[in-house]
């Protein structure tokens, strides 16, 4: 059976070589297609389910029910854990990690940078994640508190060839750590890191001892994560540490849930080590990439069932001489099978070839490697028998139905199945035009989130991250070059938001609890409000001529509490306090946070000034209220991030005279800068990606839509020869011959168009919820996709049109 399947496929490829390879191409491009989707969605599921014990790990985050101001926050301050492990003896472990980026270097200091990737974790760290040690053991490698464990691609970039066991790190220019193992980079997860250093360690850079209790459930800001015995403790547990918290903490708006490990990479939790995927997305690309395939099926089916006509006879012969339906039906299919074989061995070189740029897309690291997996080769296997069957269960339905005494006396006028192909016709290019109308309108979205007023000058800004020390000095030296025009400092970078919210009383009542109970906090250095353009719209920013901006420390606690201060609201935190912008001038403000009996930040004074407002974090965000107060304080001047105003010019030679400065004043820190519109451009990154894959494979649709319209076409020109050759000799111009074979075909373009508009629209209005500020859906896009995917494919078809009508009419007669 096996043979005979094999020598009809090659025979019937010999005799149409052309329809053969179109549907070769348009099979190989969609089984491409989908195997690079099953790549990336396969990574994007497999997220941290390496770890030994990924069911039992769960995290502790916290879901935030005060009206107005529901979210769910990753982090959990670390008193979490010090409360849940005593109490909770069937938690088997609890692990408070810190991540807290900052300046590393060997001893001898010629190898420094910034790592961002630094974490502080509790000793049970590698009992509770599974991490391969490649150097030292598991078991006691954050025993000492002065211990770090790295990567092997940080023990390389430190020590290179050299046995790093021993070795000594800086961290901070002051803590001192041995390095007592390397692991294996990790794979995919969603905490991140390149070095470990035991809590021990971050205890002793705040000033506390080895041993102490952080005893607050607002700081630090860690992620806890807790082992359990089975993966079904996790919902009794739920309950149990909720109730356990609320009787602990102030504010019962802030319940604790428990996230299993193996959906982290999915959460909407706020403050997440690392950028979250997307499960609808992910769902989304499987679905667009079955689109695909969908489509090179019913090339498939259209193509073999348009030349029906041609295998009528040998599938009467057939009959006659006693084939049965049923294995008649089989050697068809049969027949799709091969095809589809011949077309998934095509597809893996198209994979290999493409992995690269979709690696970029993406910004992935997929590879082939999982290809190595039997598990990956039985879904092949599997992929190709569904596409084969899907492709070719109709054709065989119809060839095999065909009664062999119409065939034998000619009765049989070929052209089976045209209603069904004009629907298919209309179902692959509707897809396809509804795929390219909405990466249409998700680049016209992301184009107005990069390029809509902000509310504040980002052009030509430098932002430093500043290592701490002497902050006067480098502002002073970097005023001081020719290609600054400006300096100032900041807690955030403008645009990036704030994860500072702060109860707050004005007028001397405290705000309720609720919707109104929060101001996001910043802090600034002089000249910020002038340097980003702010506009003050009542009464003044901050100045060093008014002592009372920085205002007084009351005693000698060590907590952050100041007295006599000067704040800037901008407009909209003006309104939720009840004020228009020069009724806020002069009114006191308090802000603060405070746990259990004790305020750890206490900022009382004045309203001295209103800002327009501004985008102080990206479009995805209302613009909320915001509380602005001076980085100079009676407790030094500290900004987290410098911003520079430069002078337009060669980027990296202002880059290189501003890294001279810093290494005059930080020798020992690593220089990062970067420009602040470049970074904001960046945020965007995740979202542009994402339509670049819906308009690459948009694109392929189209391309396998196409090929099976020039299949088609093709077929019916052959088919009306004899009718064209007939008008042409009776004097029909090419035009109107060209008019005759297109118009059926342009016809069933444009209702698919009509389709896909309501499509296109429903899905991209969906999408566009997640934005704030959004574009308006006009009708251009759709107009302009529409009049596009139309030409294409009048192009496509009257290529095939042009050659039937400017052939010798003469020769068809005669072929005749």
């Amino acid at each position: 059976m096996l043979s005979r399947i094999l020598r009809s496929t090659f025979r019937a490829a010999r005799r149409r070589p052309g329809f053969a390879a179109l549907n070769v191409a348009g099979l190989a491009l969609g089984l491409a297609c989908c195997l690079l989707i099953a790549l990336y969605v396969h990574a994007e599921l497999t997220v941290d389910r390496f770890h030994e014990r990924a069911d039992r790990i769960v995290r502790v985050s916290q879901e935030v029910t005060a009206p107005g101001r529901e979210a769910l926050w990753a982090w959990t301050g670390g008193a979490m854990g010090e409360d849940l492990e005593p109490a909770f003896p069937s938690v088997e472990a609890v692990v408070r990690v810190v991540r807290q980026a900052g300046p590393v270097r060997t001893e001898a200091a010629d190898q420094r940078f910034r790592e961002e990737d630094f974490v502080f974790a509790d000793e049970a760290f590698f009992d509770v994640f599974s991490h391969r040690f490649v150097r030292g053991e598991a078991a006691s490698a954050l025993r000492e508190p002065n211990a770090v464990v790295l990567t092997a691609s940080a023990a390389d970039r430190y020590f290179g060839d050299a046995d790093p066991l021993g070795q000594s790190l800086t961290y901070e220019d002051g803590l001192l750590l041995t390095v007592t193992g390397v692991v294996a980079d990790p794979p995919s997860s969603h905490l991140p890191f390149d070095f470990v250093a035991p809590m021990a360690a971050f205890k002793s850079l705040q000033g506390m001892p080895a041993e102490a209790t952080f005893g607050s459930y607002w700081w630090p800001q860690v992620w806890t994560y807790l082992l359990l015995p089975s993966p079904e403790a996790v919902a009794p547990l739920q309950a149990q540490v909720a109730e356990f918290v609320a009787e602990r903490r102030d504010g019962t708006e802030y319940v604790p849930t428990l996230e299993p490990l193996v959906s982290l990479h999915f959460s909407s939790a706020t403050s997440a080590p690392r950028p979250t995927g997307s499960l609808p997305l992910v769902k989304a690309f499987a679905a667009i990439a079955l689109a695909v395939l969908l489509l090179a099926c019913v090339n498939v089916v259209n193509l073999t069932t348009a030349q029906s006509a041609s295998r009528a006879r040998e599938v009467g012969v057939r009959k006659a001489v006693g084939a049965q339906r049923g294995s008649l039906a089989v050697q068809f299919i049969g027949e799709a099978l091969v095809t589809c074989a011949v077309a998934a061995v095509l597809s893996l070189a198209l994979v290999a070839l493409a992995l690269p740029a979709f690696n970029d897309l993406t910004g992935g690291a997929l590879s082939l490697s999982l290809l190595g997996e039997p598990v990956a080769w039985g879904a092949l296997v599997l992929l190709v028998v569904v596409t084969g069957v899907l492709a070719g269960a109709y054709p065989a339905f119809v060839l095999s139905r065909f009664r062999p005494a119409r065939v034998l006396r000619g009765a049989f006028v070929g052209g089976s199945g045209a209603r069904l192909r004009k629907g298919l016709v209309v179902a692959q290019f509707s897809v396809t035009i509804a795929l390219a109308i909405a990466a249409a309108l998700a680049f016209q979205q992301l184009h107005y989130v990069r390029t809509a007023p902000l509310g504040f000058d980002e052009e030509q800004v430098v932002t430093l991250r500043l290592p701490g020390g002497d902050w006067a000095a480098l502002r002073t030296a970097l005023a001081a070059r020719p290609e600054v025009v400006d300096v100032t400092g900041a807690s955030r970078r403008p645009g990036f938001g704030s994860t500072g919210q702060l109860p707050y009383e004005a007028a001397g009542a405290r705000a309720e609890r609720g919707e109104s109970d929060r101001l996001a906090s910043e802090y600034v250095d002089y000249g910020f409000i002038e340097m980003m353009g702010l506009e003050v719209v009542a009464g003044s920013g901050f100045s060093p001529a008014f002592a009372s901006d920085v205002g007084v420390r009351p005693d000698e606690t060590p907590l952050f509490h100041i007295d006599d201060r000067g704040f800037v609201l901008n407009q909209t935190a003006a309104r939720r306090l009840g004020w228009s912008d020069d009724e806020a001038v002069w009114q006191p403000l308090r802000i603060y946070t405070f746990e259990n009996g004790t305020y750890y930040t206490d900022l009382k004074g004045t309203v001295v000034g209103v800002v327009a407002d501004y985008h102080r974090a990206s479009f995805e965000n209302e613009i909320s209220p915001v509380v602005l107060s001076l980085t100079e304080s009676p407790f030094g001047n500290a900004p987290v991030w410098g911003l520079v105003k430069v002078r337009p010019g060669e980027a990296a030679s202002t880059l290189a005279a501003l890294r001279s400065v810093w290494d005059e004043v930080y020798p020992e820190a690593p220089f990062d800068a970067a420009f602040l519109d470049d970074d904001l451009d960046a945020r965007y990154e995740a979202q542009a990606r994402a339509g670049a894959i819906v308009a690459a494979f948009a694109v392929l649709g189209g391309v396998i839509a196409c090929l099976g319209l020039l299949g088609l076409a093709a077929h019916a020109a052959e088919r009306r020869r004899r009718e064209v050759g007939i008008r042409k000799a009776l004097g029909a111009s090419v035009q109107s011959l060209v008019g005759l074979l297109t118009r059926d075909f342009v016809a069933l373009i444009a209702v698919a168009a009509i389709l896909a508009v309501p499509a296109a629209w429903w899905a991209v209005s969906r999408w566009l919820e997640g934005f704030t500020y959004r574009i308006e859906i006009g009708p251009l896009p759709f107009v302009v996709v529409g009049l596009l995917v139309l030409a294409i494919a009048a192009l496509t078809v009257g290529g095939q049109a042009y050659r039937a009508a400017t052939a010798d009419p003469v020769r068809a007669l005669r072929s005749d």
